[in-house]
């Protein structure tokens, strides 16, 4: 069932304008295309949902055929994943990959479309010539729900500093103005967008918009003393889901503590009766050192995160939901991507967007509270190494101003009922959010706009070769979402490869480089003809063209023959193998 608020969203679309979607984790935002993708389809005809995180695609690709009975000749991914596998009643399927972002119902990540529209397809990114204009009406055909789109903006994956927030902001802010200025529908669905970053995002646009916000009294009445603006409707909150706050407040307790996050956990742990917890570190790093402690003292432990061979997380996702007593250890990987309901979180000190994220993995299902009647506990360590953790990858300010709300609002060592999930009590989450961002601002990275107009399709009016527009996406270190360029690190084992996907830059850091460099060279390895084959390469050339190096390793092997050639990644030449399959790489 579509709760009260989000098919009045929907059903305010129109050409050119934008609609905001504000209502809390869990309340059904992503799963509404899916519920309503015939009514959708039918006004539409084509649906672009965009979300932040592959683990989000690859989960709501499979809920999207096996609970909501989508066919599978409508819908299709786009990211860097192997096909989902949908398990049904007689058989096993596969939804299938659609690089051109062709289906009626694409689900696709930020970086992807973001390179469709503005450079070419993914796929064409090697060509000198490719389809330039084909990814780009691709994308302005479609209705585009644009999901969680503050997650894009500080994960591990991504990087986090405020330099890459700021990237990230601007392409966002750029391509969005471009749609709506070609009369293209679009949606905002957010739980957790600072009023200060939507004012800022409005004053960067012209069009017409308006703001649906599905919170409880307490918030809605902040985010309406925040705002300011036209066009904003309140719809309070669904009387299903509304009439679970009782049951939460009385089950779901908050303990804000110096302890650092293993001993935490540890307290919680041997006080028993608890099956499923969830301990979530900034870093990969972080999260590899906690893992390595709890794993001595309790079985059924599952470390996750973005640096683990593709083989090992895809399996590891999928045993999550196969245990009914469960430790996992993940970084922010799992902070929107898993539909998992924890019994217990233990969190470092984060932002309170992304605290909210994570306090949503508990009692995800509401209606068990009153059933069973559960106690269930959300742990956020402010330790001396949670705040540095974090500081490594979320501004600084931010920090000391969710460490300095967390101990003046909920005290530490004390239980507290805290309202993550509503916004109908005081404190809640929003006013978390609305306390530590107030006043701050969003900035357009000139540098990064300047270089979206040059690629902009409005611009060019495709009379650019795919080769003369990755000249300038390599300006910006061939992404236009991330610090650099996301690449494969190439396992070779003895009869197969398997593949790590990492930044350019963190590889090429010195921690990292003398896993793959000798003599200054690195090795790319491509699958030609069946083989593979290794082709070394100067480390400063593919630090500053890395797609244009790739591309001409690529015309060799293909220049004077029928061969075709494919590239897989960068050899890892020092690895532990037991160790990298274990804890991946730190």
């Amino acid at each position: 069932m579509v709760r009260k608020g989000i098919s009045e969203a929907l059903s305010d679309c129109d050409f050119g304008k934008i609609v905001f979607l504000i209502a809390p984790t869990g309340y059904g935002k992503s799963s509404s295309i899916y519920m309503m993708h015939k009514d959708l389809l039918e006004k539409w005809f084509k649906i672009i949902h965009v979300l932040p995180l592959r683990a989000i695609v690859r989960n709501l690709a499979v809920d999207s055929v096996k609970k909501y009975s989508v066919n599978l000749d409508f819908i299709g991914y786009q990211a860097s994943m192997s096909e989902p596998v949908v398990k049904l009643a007689e058989k096993e399927v596969r939804v299938r990959k659609t690089p051109y972002l062709f289906s009626r119902l694409c689900l696709t990540t930020y970086d992807s479309l973001l390179t469709t529209y503005y450079v070419a397809p993914v796929v064409e990114l090697m060509r000198v010539y490719g389809h330039i204009d084909v990814g780009f009406l691709s994308v302005v055909s479609s209705f585009i729900l644009f999901d969680e789109v503050h997650l894009v903006l500080g994960t591990e994956e991504l990087g986090g500093c405020e330099e890459e927030e700021s990237k990230a902001y601007t392409a966002i802010v750029h391509m969005t103005s471009e749609l709506l200025s070609l009369k293209v529908p679009l949606v905002f669905a957010t739980a957790t967008l600072p009023s200060s970053v939507l004012l800022e995002y409005l004053r960067n646009i012209s069009g017409d918009y308006s703001i649906h916000v599905c919170l409880g009294r307490v918030a809605s009445k902040l985010m309406e003393g925040r705002l300011r603006v036209k066009n904003v409707n309140f719809h309070g909150l669904d009387k299903d889901f509304g009439s679970r706050l009782d049951d939460y407040v009385s089950n779901v307790v908050t303990i804000v503590t110096y302890e650092d996050v293993f001993e935490a956990f540890r307290n919680i742990y041997l006080q028993g009766n608890v099956n499923k917890v969830l301990v979530l570190c900034n870093t990969v790093p972080r999260a590899v050192e906690v893992y390595e402690k709890i794993k001595d003292m309790c079985s059924n432990v599952i470390l996750i995160h973005s640096r683990l061979p593709i083989s090992v997380k895809e399996k590891r996702i999928d045993e999550m939901s196969s245990h009914e007593k469960l430790v996992v250890v993940s970084t922010q990987v799992v902070e929107a991507g898993v539909d998992l309901d924890f019994d217990v979180l233990v969190t470092e000190v984060a932002p309170p967007t992304s605290l909210t994220q994570r306090a949503g993995r508990v009692a995800r299902n509401l209606e068990s509270l009153k059933e069973s009647g559960r106690k269930c506990s959300i742990v956020i360590s402010i330790s001396k190494e949670s705040i540095e953790s974090a500081k490594r990858v979320y501004p600084s300010d931010v920090i000391d101003s969710a460490v300095d709300y967390l101990v003046r609002t909920i005290g530490v060592r004390k239980e507290s009922a805290f309202d993550w999930r509503f916004g109908e009590l005081s404190p809640n989450f929003y006013e978390f959010i609305e306390d530590v961002y107030r006043g701050r601002k969003w900035y357009l990275d000139l540098e990064v706009f300047n270089a979206l107009k040059r690629l902009s399709p409005l611009s060019t009016v495709f009379s650019e070769t795919v080769l003369d527009k990755v000249k300038v996406l390599e300006e910006l270190k061939a992404s236009l979402l991330r610090e650099s360029l996301l690449v494969p690190l190439v396992i070779k084992l003895n009869d197969s490869l398997d593949f790590i996907e990492v930044s350019l830059n963190m590889v090429l850091r010195k921690k990292y480089v003398n896993k793959i460099m000798e003599d200054r060279r690195i090795n790319l390895l491509f699958r030609v003809d069946g083989m593979v084959v290794s082709y070394p390469i100067e480390y400063y050339r593919l630090s500053k063209y890395p797609i244009s190096s790739i591309r001409r390793i690529r015309r060799r092997f293909t220049r004077d023959s029928k061969s075709r050639a494919v590239f897989l990644g960068i050899e890892l030449k020092q690895y532990d193998v037991k160790k990298l399959y274990e804890v991946g790489l730190v």
